[in-house]
């Protein structure tokens, strides 16, 4: 059986984790490297042109929430499920317990588990509308709406959310916050985006699905 965890609105959905890059598809535009809250990608020049890669000392963290695939345009990075089993034999090599899906915890690739973060608020004073959290939410959260003639982001779907903190490390305003979790590890998560990827690596794109051009740090 393949391991699936829980939304906050308590559906399933199945894990599925990364596994290689189809260089033949890479554009190396370098959003997934933008994507991934824990690093699983890294950006190489080989043979003159910049391809994405995976990152062997960081893929082991590899949620398995699939945002890379939410941002790639070509579909590159080949993903796959975990069964239940190898988890299991995993975490116990690793002394790691492993935790059911529903009990607010979720696992990494290497079986080690983390805690999934749903309790989100928005402060509109800080958001400016850039459409990033829209951009990075696969599950479709968050939404736009007009105030005072300018738009900003609202929350729709929280009981779809994955917990996976993608939104707020994103937020380059810090308007997304998480109700429980202190300043100090907002920092944390936000530093984890510094400096990994610059404006000509990364080039802006429109989605019809997402209704937005998506723009970058």
């Amino acid at each position: 059986m393949n391991y699936s965890a829980k939304v906050r609105g308590g559906d399933e959905w199945l894990r599925t984790f990364l596994n290689y890059i189809d260089h033949r598809k890479c554009i190396g535009c370098g959003r997934c490297v933008w994507a991934c809250y824990n690093s699983c990608y890294e950006l190489r020049e080989v043979d003159g042109k910049v391809k994405s890669f995976v990152d062997e000392s960081n893929v082991d963290k590899c949620f398995g929430d699939c945002h890379c695939h939410t941002v790639c345009p070509t579909q590159a990075m080949v993903c796959k499920p975990v069964d239940v089993e190898e988890f299991k034999y995993k975490a116990e090599a690793n002394s790691k317990a492993v935790a059911e899906p529903g009990e607010g915890y979720s696992l990494r690739k290497s079986g080690e588990p983390w805690r999934q973060q749903f309790e989100l608020e928005i402060d509109g004073k800080r958001c400016t509308g850039c459409g990033d959290c829209i951009a990075i939410c696969q599950q479709m959260v968050f939404d736009m709406e007009d105030v005072d003639g300018g738009e900003v982001a609202v929350i729709v779907a929280l009981e779809m959310c994955m917990g996976d903190m993608h939104c707020v490390s994103i937020c380059k305003e810090n308007a997304i916050l998480l109700k429980a979790t202190p300043a100090a590890d907002y920092r944390k998560i936000r530093s984890k985006f510094q400096g990994k990827a610059t404006r000509e690596q990364i080039s802006e794109f429109t989605d019809g699905s997402m209704r937005r051009v998506w723009r970058y740090i």
